[in-house]
């Protein structure tokens, strides 16, 4: 197998990479025979949920070809040949002469009966999934609740948390979060920002909480308090004022010298637009600006100080004061050029400190959230994860979990973050360590996240053996350098070098285009990232035998120099050379669906679906992101205007939109309103009784009267979306409550993310943006509006200060705040070494993603690619406009020029023939389980060690099923269907059931479910402000009440809050004797609250 224990493929677009993780993963999996299955000591881990998913499909597809090996044989050749060459694939990577054919087929059998057993232990998920698994397997370890729920999206989290806090505000009215508040919002006023947007800024803003960035600094914000935040401010003003006193000071020198040797203004070089004008004005005018004063720095230079015209009397005078001149001035450039800079940067930073006290208020209410409510964020798992591993060479968690997976497999490496990796590399440094092989996958070439944390100089890191590329993102945790440093030393890399995906004209473009990128000077030198990504093992193979029949085109709107924004001329370019590339495309035989368009940015997107729709052609239909959300729906849209209805029945606008909604569904464009008549007369007068739908205050019950009672169902076209819409509420009302309110909000905060899912049979153009179509294939693609540059944006990142010197301002309390949040494209950051070396290289990353984003959208064509740009005339390579311009003009067979617009034509084909349908028609496979196999799945046997993380999930399952016997069953049922038990599940578990059985013989109680001879099971509560609470079980005597809940684990306070809650609830309803009891079973005691 492989000389070094970690392979690395480099798997360029269309390269096969799914087939090589597979192909691999099942070298691995039929490496050894184990009789629980080896495929168990596997993890393999990607980004998305679809990715897992297809991997996980793809393996077991072909494991099911390989022990279909002998009966494919005889009655089907293709799917024979694609055995034969599965095994023969495995065979050669397994390079074992003692393992025949007839072994992997029998081995191929059994491990896929195994896996289909154990499916639970098939260990290929997300990243995120992985670590939410471990974080679960160890609770108290990483101090995380006994029960939680986790979260997935955070604006969520934030939106419940601001509501909160806005509650503790007006109860606290005095309170120094209140004046962050207000602080935040007159910041936000300053900067033009609306204050009907304040709540989305605010929201926005505190999404920097789950960022890895911060959290990395999460801990030195905080040890600022909010007079340090305030004393630093007064520091930075403090230092303002000096500043101008000081420069002003020193221009009122100047001018006292000029004036005292009888010299005016007029007198000097360029008079009144030259240096010494410079010098007045800013006596006159104090500020500290980014000025570059350049006539003044060579006037310093030149030591010329007067024009070549003056007069004999006047230069003599100035020469007399022209040491002393030079002097002064000069020293007023150096200070002004020093302290102007600073001052930008430290003003920057003042405009951002009441926002860190803001963020350290919010972080702490935040945390006493999520433990008040159960809950947990995702993003918090790999901070709780990684503060056990900085901390240990050997972290006791990956220490146990090393004995159950020791192959370790990373897809899509190049969109890992640095916290991710930090995380994963204990385990995958044991594994290697140990020579067990492993495998990353990956392509910097098509590393687009960024902005979500993804770092592309890890995979360049990896595949050039050289941890200077990546050192200064690492950080200086010794734990850390060293794992990457030994992980380096185990890797071996390989190229996959053929393209299965595109014609071999478009191949060859991809190749000559990336590789005149790569051999730019200015691009190299400027931007020395790009050559370690684009190397030498950027050209393809064309492995697909489709020749002759690629069109290849590049046409660009030329745009006047100067020019601020898109003019509606240039817009409609893009659609009319758009609509016009679908028609020709269309006659050459392609369908719909064999067609992409791709933009960068979704108003783009957005803009082109909405003229394509609105062109009303029948034979052109679309699928867009925005088709395929729920608001898209017409149905949609008058189901949900009409539960707004019934919040507000009495508004007008409220009645006329449900209205509107309804007859823009039937298509109907015009109809009558009277805002004097009631809805109903007028649904009335329509032939619709809606008085059922009026009747119900549960927001389901009225989406199915509504459904119901308009045959919504009758519209073909919405049955997706009213599919998707009763999942949805089903989900909503499964964990909260059924109030129309509630759910109508909940709706509206998340209205841009409830999507149905494409018909794969649908023959729709796409319409994407470049990153949604990463990993997908159009015969036909579509680039409009490429013309991205490189340039940094005004999107604030955290820049380190820590080790800049001169800024004194920023120390408080023997304490430096050395990290802060500046817009990325801030100049005055060049000037300042250190914050330089970061600017520059947020610059690079930037170029590299711009780049890459070019290279994604190219390489998803397998026929024919259009490319539409606007161009500026410019001799600099500043944007993709100039990249695909400079080559096309290069390339080029053919040209057409027109008024203000150019076509490059790179390949041309006139071909009509009819392209086959390119989506491919699923196989349908079955699977049958033998019945000799195993008797009970082998995962339930507790003696074995590799098997403690299904065990840790296991056991609270358990734990929950004593829980529903408790809440639900009298102790003589309890105790016979636990002695029912499968015999290893109650081994496995037997602490616990003889806790439930002593608990049975325990004479309080008994006592207490004896003498309360009326019981209540999970009784919803509904509170005033709509959500509902469930005690385990209420007992009732009389007017007396205990109410009981089972707790397993040790005792905490949170237990008895919770319990104290429900208390104080009923005695709310008018309850008076109301009693509280803690039952912990494992310990088998009761305790009274």
């Amino acid at each position: 197998m492989n000389k070094r224990p970690l392979k690395l493929f480099s798997a360029s677009a269309g390269a096969g990479k799914t087939y090589t993780l597979t192909i691999n993963y099942l070298t691995l999996a039929l490496s050894e025979v184990d009789p629980k299955g080896y495929f168990r000591k596997i993890l393999a881990v990607t980004f998305t949920n679809k990715a897992a998913e297809e991997m996980k499909k793809r393996i077991v597809e072909f494991l099911f070809s390989i022990s279909q090996n002998k009966f494919f044989e005889k009655t089907d050749v293709k799917k024979y040949e694609k055995s034969e060459e599965i095994i023969t694939k495995i065979l050669s990577e397994l390079n074992n002469d003692k393992i025949s054919k007839d072994e992997i087929i029998n081995r191929a059998n059994q491990t896929l009966h195994q896996m289909l057993q154990d499916y639970g232990l098939f260990s290929v998920m997300t990243i995120d999934a992985f670590v939410q698994k471990l974080s679960q397997s160890f609770i108290e370890e990483l101090n995380l609740p006994d029960q939680f729920e986790v979260v997935l999206d955070n604006k969520k989290l934030l939106t419940d948390l601001i509501d909160e806090i806005l509650d503790k505000i007006n109860q606290y009215p005095d309170s120094s979060l209140k004046q962050a508040f207000i602080d935040f919002s007159m910041k936000e006023v300053e900067d033009e920002k609306s204050w009907n947007n304040l709540r989305e800024s605010l929201q926005k803003f505190l999404l920097i909480l789950f960022t890895e960035d911060y959290m990395a600094i999460e801990k030195e914000l905080a040890s600022f308090s909010t007079e340090d935040f305030i004393q630093i401010e007064k520091q930075i003003i403090a230092f303002e004022k000096l500043s101008l006193k000081y420069l002003q000071d020193l221009t009122n020198s100047i001018i006292e010298l000029i004036h005292s040797n009888g010299l005016n203004l007029e007198d000097f070089v360029r008079g009144k637009t030259g240096p010494v004008n410079d010098i007045f004005k800013y006596f006159e005018n104090p500020q500290l600006e980014a000025k570059p004063y350049s006539y003044m720095k060579t006037a310093i230079d030149t030591e010329t100080w007067y024009s070549k015209s003056a007069s004999a009397d006047i230069k003599t005078s100035i020469d007399t004061i022209s040491t002393e001149l030079n002097q002064f001035v000069s020293e007023f450039y150096n200070s002004y050029q020093l302290h102007s800079q600073k001052f930008i940067l430290l003003n920057l930073i003042k405009r951002n400190l009441r926002k860190y006290t803001l963020l350290t208020f919010i972080q702490k209410d935040l945390n006493e959230f999520q433990i008040d409510k159960g809950l947990v964020s995702i993003s918090e798992f790999s901070k709780k994860i990684n503060q056990i591993v900085a901390a240990d060479p050997i972290p006791f968690i990956y220490e146990k979990l090393g004995e159950r997976y020791i192959h370790i497999f990373i897809d899509e490496f190049q969109d890992t973050s640095i916290l991710q990796w930090k995380n994963f590399m204990p385990l995958l440094d044991n594994a290697i360590s140990s020579n067990k092989n492993s495998l990353i996958v990956g392509d910097a070439k098509q590393s687009i996240y960024k902005f979500r944390g993804g770092e592309v100089s890890l995979i360049a890191a990896l595949n050039d053996a050289n941890l200077a590329l990546v050192e200064n993102r690492i950080g200086d945790n010794e734990f850390d350098l060293e794992r990457f440093e030994n992980i380096i030393n185990y890797v071996e890399s390989e190229n996959l070098p053929n393209n299965f995906r595109s014609s071999k004209e478009i191949v060859k473009f991809n190749n000559n285009f990336y590789e005149w990128i790569k051999e730019n000077t200015f691009l190299s030198q400027t931007f020395p990232l790009i050559a370690n990504v684009y190397n030498n093992q950027l050209k393809q193979n064309a492995s697909s035998q489709i020749e002759g029949c690629s069109s290849i085109e590049s046409s660009f709107y030329l745009k006047p120099k100067n020019s601020r924004g898109r003019s509606q001329e240039e817009w409609n370019w893009h659609f009319q050379n758009v609509f016009e590339t679908i028609q020709i495309s269309k006659s050459k035989g392609f369908k719909n669906k064999d067609i992409a368009i791709l933009t960068r940015g979704n108003k783009e997107a957005n803009f082109l679906a909405l003229q394509l729709t609105q062109l009303n052609d029948p034979t052109i239909t679309i699928t867009s992101a925005d088709s395929l959300l729920l608001h898209f729906s017409p149905a949609i849209r008058f189901v949900i205007s009409f539960l707004k209805f019934l919040q507000e029945s009495k508004l007008p606008l409220n009645s006329y939109t449900v209205l509107a909604n309804y007859h823009i569904l039937i298509g109907s464009t015009e109809f009558n309103f009277d805002k004097k008549d009631s809805l109903q007369n007028q649904f009335f007068a329509l032939n619709f009784d809606i008085s059922n739908c009026m009747q119900t205050i549960d927001s389901k019950a009225v989406i199915i009267q509504l459904i119901d009672t308009f045959k919504l169902l009758s519209y073909q076209s919405e049955i997706p979306y009213l599919l998707k819409l009763l999942d949805l509420i089903d989900e909503y009302q499964l964990n909260n409550s059924n109030s129309i309110e509630a759910f109508v909000s909940y709706y509206d905060q998340n209205i841009d993310k409830f999507s149905i899912n494409p018909s794969d049979d649908s023959d729709a153009i796409t319409i994407s943006t470049i990153h949604k179509s990463k990993g997908l294939e159009y015969s036909v693609v579509i680039m409009a509006f490429a013309d991205w540059d490189f340039n940094l944006t005004d999107s604030p990142k955290w820049f380190d200060f820590n080790q800049v010197s001169g800024f004194e301002e920023l120390e408080v309390s023997n304490k430096f705040l050395g990290n802060h949040y500046l817009a990325g494209n801030s100049k005055a950051l060049v000037e300042f070494d250190y914050l330089k070396e970061q600017y520059e290289s947020e610059k690079e990353l930037n170029a590299l993603d711009s780049l890459n984003m070019l290279y994604v959208a190219t390489t998803r064509a397998k026929y024919d690619l259009y490319t539409f740009s606007t161009w500026v005339s410019t001799d600099e390579l500043e944007n993709v406009a100039t990249l695909l311009y400079n080559f096309s003009k290069k390339e080029y067979k053919s040209f057409n020029e027109y008024e203000n617009s150019v076509q490059y034509i790179l390949n041309d084909s006139k071909s009509t023939n009819e392209f086959k349908d390119t989506f491919k028609k699923k196989e349908n496979f079955q699977i049958q389980l033998e019945r000799n196999l195993e008797k009970r799945p082998l995962l339930r046997q507790k003696e074995s060690k590799e098997d403690f993380f299904s065990q840790s999930l296991e056991k609270r399952k358990f734990g929950n099923y004593i829980h529903q016997l408790l809440s639900n069953w009298e102790s003589d049922a309890i105790k016979d269907k636990l002695h029912k038990l499968p015999e290893e599940i109650f081994e496995a578990n037997k602490s616990a059931i003889d806790g439930v059985l002593n608990l049975l013989e325990n004479q309080d109680y008994l006592t207490l479910v004896t003498e309360f001879n009326t019981f209540i099971n999970e009784q919803e509560i509904i509170k005033d402000d709509g959500t509902i609470i469930r005690p385990d079980r209420i007992f009732k005597k009389g007017n007396q009440f205990v109410i009981v809940d089972y707790k397993t684990g040790k005792s905490k306070e949170s237990h008895r809050d919770q319990i104290l809650n429900y208390q104080s609830l009923m005695k709310e309803m008018g309850y008076i004797d109301v009693k509280c009891k803690l039952i912990y079973f494992e310990e088998s005691t009761i305790v009274d609250v």
